[in-house]
């Protein structure tokens, strides 16, 4: 979005609200809880969005933005033939590939270890019943495992 010119608070907008307000979300929540709390959460999501939106464009906080992001080192000229397109496809998906690759392993690896090897006793004891700091507790240890949202509206 940024390469083709809408601006970064715009984009982040878009980028705040299409994770959270989807159809899933909005469908889980309306069997769970109801109308009411489906659209208090789509108005709140839309409310949220637009508001970081806001202040991120006043705040002019495109230098802040990598400039691969804000650049597109691969031009898109018109009249390319079919070869022409996918190499195109190819490197430009390579480049972001190359760009992103680690974080992603980082994020998966940090979820599975702490899916598969910390020990429930432990979680529990950090986030029973008798520690006022349970909350925030659990949702630190339970971001990286339920980061979509089918998987944290039962958990929520």
């Amino acid at each position: 979005m940024l390469e083709s010119g809408v601006p970064l608070g715009v984009t982040m907008s878009f980028l705040i609200a299409s994770p959270t307000i989807n159809e899933v979300a909005l469908v889980l929540l309306w069997g769970l809880f109801g109308w009411q709390v489906s659209l208090t959460y789509v108005f709140s999501g839309i409310f949220v969005a637009t508001l970081s939106g806001f202040i991120i464009g006043k705040l002019k906080m495109e230098r802040y933005v990598e400039k691969i992001a804000v650049t597109n080192p691969f031009e898109i000229k018109p009249g390319l033939s079919w070869k022409e397109r996918v190499q195109y496809a190819y490197n430009y998906s390579r480049a972001v590939f190359e760009s992103v690759w680690l974080y992603i392993l980082i994020g998966v690896g940090v979820g599975a270890l702490i899916h598969g090897y910390v020990p429930v006793d432990l979680v529990t004891a950090y986030a029973g019943k008798s520690n006022p700091l349970a909350v925030p507790i659990a949702v630190l240890l339970g971001v990286p495992i339920y980061a979509n949202c089918a998987g944290a509206i039962p958990v929520i």
